[in-house]
C-alpha cells in the first residue's frame, strides 16, 4: 500500500461512456455464466448482472481506483476485493450505451482477528446515453494495514457442501447445474426456508477468460507460477464469477436478469481453480403487493466453508403466489 486510503475518501474519479457490445456481452456471459447467455423479452436482450462491474469498469475505471491502492504494483497482496451492491433501476441491455460516475464515497478502519484494514467504498452511478438511471454500484475494497497471511480475506468466494440430493431440471452445461425442484409455489415456501440451489464447478478457462475481457492484471487469476509463490493451491476465482453464481441462484425464481432487483455480495474467502462450488438461496421475506421476493444466499466450498454470502430482491411472476389447484 502506497498511499493513506483515507486520502482519497470524497474523491472523484472522471466518467466516461461505453457501449455493451453483443461480442462483450457474449464473452461475459461465457465467462460468469456459461448456458445462460442473454434473455430476450420485449424490450431487447437483458445481459447477466454482474456485467454492471464491466460496464462501470469500462467506464469509470476501477482499475485506476484499485492502481492507485496498490501504488502501481499488481504483485501486491494488500488489495482485496470485498464485496458489491447491486440496485437496478433497470436491465442491463446489449448494444445500449451508458454513462458512469465514480466517487469514493467512504473510508472506513477496522480491526480484527485478521489485522487493521481501511474498507475503501466506490459508488458508481451508471445512466443510459440520454441520462435515465441504470444501475448503482457500490464495490468494497479491503486494503491491509499490515503484513500476514492474506489467504483468509475476502477477495472472491462461491461455495458448494450440501450433499443433500434434488432433482435437476433445466438446461444445464455439465459445470453449472440446477438443483431446485422446478417451479416454486411461494405460498407454499416459508421464512427460512431454501428455496433454490445450484451447483458450479469452477473452470480455469473461465478465469482466463474473465480476465482477458477485464483487461485485469492481477496475477492471482492467471499466473499458476504466482499463485505457487502465494502458498495458494491454485488460482483464484474473480469476484464477478462469483457474483453472477449467487445472481443465477437467486434467478433461479425469476423468468429472465430482468427481474433482479438488487443483489448483495460479500466476499467471505477465496474460491479457487477446479473448486466445486453450491449455492442456495433461502426466502427471507415476501412482499406480495409488489410481487417481490427476498432472498438470503450463501456459498459454499467443497470444504463446507462459506466463501461467499449475500442477499438479493427479485420480482416474480404473481401467478407464482397462486395455490396450486392439482
Amino acid at each position: 500500500m502506497s498511499v493513506d486510503p483515507a486520502q482519497l475518501e470524497g474523491r472523484t474519479f472522471e466518467g466516461g461512456s461505453t457501449t455493451l457490445e453483443p461480442w462483450l456481452a457474449y464473452l461475459w456471459s461465457e465467462a460468469t455464466a456459461p448456458g445462460t447467455g442473454a434473455a430476450a423479452d420485449e424490450t431487447g436482450w437483458a445481459a447477466p448482472p454482474s456485467t454492471g462491474v464491466a460496464i462501470a469498469r469500462e467506464a469509470a475505471s476501477l482499475s485506476t481506483i484499485e492502481e492507485t491502492l496498490r501504488g502501481g504494483d499488481w504483485s501486491d497482496l494488500s488489495v482485496f476485493l470485498g464485496g458489491h451492491r447491486f440496485s437496478f433501476a433497470r436491465p442491463i441491455r446489449v448494444g445500449e450505451t451508458y454513462r458512469a460516475t465514480a466517487s469514493v464515497t467512504n473510508v472506513s478502519h477496522i480491526t480484527g482477528g485478521q489485522g487493521s484494514f481501511h474498507v475503501v467504498t466506490i459508488t458508481y452511478d451508471v445512466t443510459t446515453e440520454d441520462g435515465e438511471p441504470a444501475y448503482e454500484l457500490e464495490t468494497d475494497l479491503i486494503v491491509r494495514d499490515d503484513e500476514g497471511d492474506s489467504s483468509d480475506d475476502g477477495d472472491e468466494g462461491t461455495g458448494s457442501a450440501d450433499d443433500e440430493s434434488s432433482r435437476s431440471s433445466g438446461d444445464e452445461t455439465e459445470s453449472h447445474r440446477s438443483e431446485t425442484d422446478g417451479p416454486t409455489n411461494l405460498n407454499e415456501c416459508s421464512v427460512g426456508e431454501t428455496i433454490a440451489r445450484r451447483v458450479f464447478d469452477v473452470d480455469p478457462s473461465s478465469m482466463q477468460l474473465l480476465s482477458a475481457v477485464l483487461r485485469d492484471p492481477n496475477p492471482i487469476h492467471f499466473d499458476p507460477a504466482y499463485t505457487e509463490r502465494c502458498g495458494y493451491p491454485g488460482r483464484v476465482n474473480q469476484g464477478p464469477i462469483n457474483a453472477e453464481y449467487l445472481a443465477q441462484t437467486a434467478l433461479e425464481i425469476a423468468d429472465s436478469p430482468a427481474d433482479l432487483r438488487t443483489l448483495d455480495v460479500r466476499y467471505e474467502s477465496f474460491v479457487f481453480e477446479t473448486d466445486t462450488v453450491t449455492v442456495t438461496a433461502t426466502l427471507s421475506a415476501v412482499d406480495h403487493e409488489t410481487s417481490a421476493v427476498e432472498l438470503d444466499l450463501a456459498a459454499h466450498t467443497g470444504d463446507g466453508s462459506v466463501a461467499v454470502t449475500g442477499s438479493a430482491v427479485v420480482s416474480v411472476e404473481t401467478d407464482r403466489f397462486a395455490p396450486d389447484t392439482d
